[in-house]
């Protein structure tokens, strides 16, 4: 049966606390993704992998940190790094996965991360007004507060609520 959101903050939380202190992208970026997948149930051996290669425009490969084709596409950095590298290696990516006839697994969702913070994109906002991709930036210590944004992570859509004027 599939675990409760209630559930899932709760495994949020123990997550933040587990990782607070980590640092070092190659030592243990691969642990860290496993650990968030579970977090929402679902094995991340079934639906992702790590290091997926794509050939670059020149016949050279990169490697993807991780991958789930037509879900999410991650670029993982040591802390304190800067995300704006990540980002342009992350869509450099989709453009090669395109360029290379994959374009039917290009994700919906990129997240940069450094283990202390979260920058997700949603490259196919659900408001029909946003006609660019939506970002938010969640710090590690609050992902218990915004787990219903990786409702993705569970094949539901992203619950969003937005404050309405009085």
């Amino acid at each position: 049966p599939p675990i409760t959101w209630n559930e899932i903050r709760a495994r949020a939380m123990k997550f933040s606390h587990k990782w607070a202190g980590t640092t070092r992208e190659r030592a243990e970026e691969q642990s860290f993704w496993n650990d968030f997948f579970e977090c929402f149930g679902v094995d991340r051996g079934i639906v992702a992998s790590f290091q997926e290669p794509v050939e670059k425009i020149k016949g050279r490969y990169s490697y993807i940190d991780l991958f789930w084709p037509k879900t999410l596409l991650v670029e993982h950095k040591t802390a304190g790094m800067s995300f704006a590298k990540a980002k342009s290696q992350a869509f450099s990516y989709i453009r090669d996965l395109t360029n290379q006839g994959r374009h039917e697994e290009a994700p919906r969702y990129v997240i940069l991360c450094d283990f202390k913070r979260f920058g997700m994109y949603d490259l196919e906002p659900s408001d029909r007004k946003q006609s660019s991709p939506t970002y938010t930036e969640i710090p590690l210590a609050s992902l218990h507060e915004h787990v219903r944004d990786f409702a993705f992570m569970r094949g539901e859509k992203p619950l969003r609520l937005e404050p309405e004027q009085p």
